[in-house]
């Protein structure tokens, strides 16, 4: 009876420490893509994104309003934190729908906490665009595209779905510890 209580108790203790969320520094890159530490611009997270040999252009990461990480003509992201209509995705639809000239042709994704969507101005190129919230521990992070910077032509369908898959692989990771003096 003891053998048994032992082996359950050593059990539980398995499940409940391989419960949570994952450890970043066990966390490895798929082919293709690289791992972005955020802490050094003040997110306790990390982020993974599409590397040189899937796009062939140097990554750029700027810190000015929440951080931007841009590689290439064909993926540049916003991420930034916050409370209120930045984590309401029935809002944020609703503003997203709301914008004139701009109008919604079509919800390509439309779920919870993503959508990617199809807008048009009249007559002009239709734009494809995304919103994602992503909620790590205490703190709500928006990525979206940053459609102001692809000024030889609008972000592609496939474009997006490329930067909503490394917005939703978004997870918390520890800042570094200080050196003991």
């Amino acid at each position: 009876m003891k053998r048994i209580l032992c082996l359950l108790g050593l059990g539980s203790a398995l499940v409940i420490s391989s419960c949570g969320p994952k450890k970043p520094e066990n966390r490895v890159a798929p082919a293709g893509y690289q791992i972005i530490d955020l802490n050094p611009y003040g997110f306790s997270a990390s982020i993974l994104i599409p590397d040189s040999t899937k796009i062939n252009s140097p990554l750029v990461i700027n810190q000015q309003a929440g951080v931007e990480i841009k590689r290439g003509n064909n993926f540049d992201i916003i991420i930034n934190t916050g409370d209120g209509e930045i984590a309401d995705m029935v809002k944020q639809k609703a503003l997203i729908s709301a914008e004139d000239p701009k109008k919604v042709k079509r919800w390509i994704l439309d779920e919870p906490a993503a959508v990617i969507y199809e807008q048009q101005i009249a007559d002009l190129k239709p734009e494809v665009h995304m919103y994602c919230i992503m909620k790590i521990g205490t703190m709500n992070f928006a990525i979206v595209d940053n459609h102001n910077s692809n000024n030889e032509e609008p972000f592609k369908e496939e474009n997006m779905k490329m930067m909503m898959d490394a917005a939703k692989s978004l997870m918390a990771e520890e800042a570094p510890k200080a050196a003991k003096p």
